[in-house]
């Protein structure tokens, strides 16, 4: 876009700036010359078209609309957005990087996340046991509730996976209650060993767990 606005610039045509998520500051200098507006912004659209527009047109009524429009566009893309990212998610055969889950979590698609699991079985899934970790520790980073994640880890059906995902609540800043009932509740699930490595985090993090868990030595003790 810079390189066509080039163009005209050089050519000493008019030109016409109107931007949509982009702040002023980041438009470079010559280009704050242009006659410009915010597509997001009823009142600078007006102000934009009574300057540009010939005529006794009611341009407070048109910008109105394009604004309105712009926006259910942006709705409207960002949920095709949204809709590609899920389906990598749900079918890639390659690693899917955290920053794509991120994408998801930002997007509001933490529900949908939560829930993911029991989307397995869908033709073409490829949630396997390592992704579902993956999804379960970024919504820890995010601050999403732990109980909200009880099933999520619960269908992971790994302990090693189970562990880090227990030991990542441990380690949050959720209210020590809560952080206890969740290690409590996966505590079935867990092998011995894995028992030993949460008692060794809950003691780095100076959590003193449910009497569930009394008598299971600190791992390497």
């Amino acid at each position: 876009m810079p390189a066509e606005w080039a163009c005209f610039w050089v050519a000493d045509k008019t030109t016409y700036l109107l931007r949509l998520g982009v702040a002023l500051e980041d438009v470079f200098e010559p280009m704050r010359a242009s006659q410009m507006a915010d597509l997001a912004s009823v009142s600078s659209m007006t102000a934009f078209l009574d300057a540009v527009a010939e005529g006794n047109t009611d341009n407070y009524t048109l910008a109105t609309a394009l604004v309105k429009r712009v926006e259910r566009a942006r709705t409207e893309q960002a949920s095709v957005h949204v809709e590609g990212l899920m389906k990598t998610l749900l079918t890639s055969i390659d690693a899917v990087p955290d920053s794509h889950i991120r994408s998801l979590i930002a997007a509001g698609q933490i529900e949908e996340l939560t829930h993911v699991h029991k989307r397995v079985v869908e033709p073409g899934a490829n949630l396997t046991r390592v992704r579902l970790n993956q999804v379960a520790r970024l919504l820890i980073q995010a601050g999403v509730a732990s109980p909200r994640l009880v099933d999520l880890t619960r269908s992971i059906g790994n302990s090693n996976y189970q562990r880090d995902i227990v030991i990542a609540v441990l380690a949050s800043s959720e209210p020590a209650a809560e952080r206890r009932e969740f290690a409590d509740v996966i505590f079935d699930d867990l092998s011995n060993v894995a028992r030993r490595r949460i008692v060794s985090a809950a003691d780095e993090q100076g959590l003193r767990l449910s009497d569930k868990w009394s008598g299971i030595e600190a791992y390497g003790t």
